[in-house]
């Protein structure tokens, strides 16, 4: 992994827009040389690190705490490929020994409610972004885990595009959507660094 600070830097966006730390703490480096992987290994990723990975995860912030999101662990060959070829423009997807699907999760809460005899008065937009959001959260630290550790990731938005095939395949109940899903695995090859906007288009003083 790179871990010139300036180079990744200029790899990031394309030219030196600022002069960066001339040292930088390893995560940094992994987060700035973070870039998707779309071809992978055969080997399996060990048990104990896949459940650190995910408590890494689930170290994310949460609004309120309430975590409302859920993480479908997906090692079944047979039904990772199913989602490729639903996708049909990805089927590398295939080759990923791991397929976790991030999921918003309504139904926890209204479930507590229910066993309480409450009613859940959140089944507005305002929880359907918290959910989403929550989903998202996890993810992108599972995504920074990941990169710590020399796992590749590619985050997969296309899921809720066939959300009446994957939930069906899932068992997901009534208030547990896919957010998005993200392969997992040991790179084969990593793709070339990602260009980004300009600080100056998206940062605002």
């Amino acid at each position: 992994m790179n871990t010139d600070p300036a180079a990744l830097i200029r790899a990031r966006y394309g030219n030196l827009p600022f002069e960066p730390p001339q040292e930088i703490a390893p995560g940094l480096a992994a987060i700035l040389d973070r870039r998707v992987t779309r071809r992978y290994r055969p080997d399996p990723v060990p048990e104990p690190l896949l459940q650190t990975l995910l408590a890494a995860a689930q170290s994310a912030p949460s609004k309120s705490d309430l975590q409302q999101y859920s993480i479908i662990l997906i090692q079944d060959p047979a039904k990772i490929a199913a989602i490729a070829d639903w996708i049909g423009s990805m089927p590398w997807i295939k080759d990923a020994p791991v397929f976790l699907l991030f999921c918003g999760d309504m139904r926890r809460g209204q479930r507590i409610c229910e066993l309480h005899g409450r009613e859940h008065a959140n089944n507005n937009l305002d929880t359907f972004l918290n959910t989403a959001v929550d989903a998202s959260l996890a993810m992108g630290a599972c995504i920074a885990a990941a990169d710590a550790v020399g796992l590749g990731t590619c985050p997969i938005s296309y899921v809720r595009s066939h959300i009446e095939k994957v939930a069906p395949l899932f068992g997901l109940p009534k208030g547990v959507y896919p957010v998005a899903g993200l392969t997992l695995g040991w790179p084969e090859t990593r793709n070339a660094t990602a260009v980004r906007l300009p600080q100056r288009a998206v940062i605002h003083r």
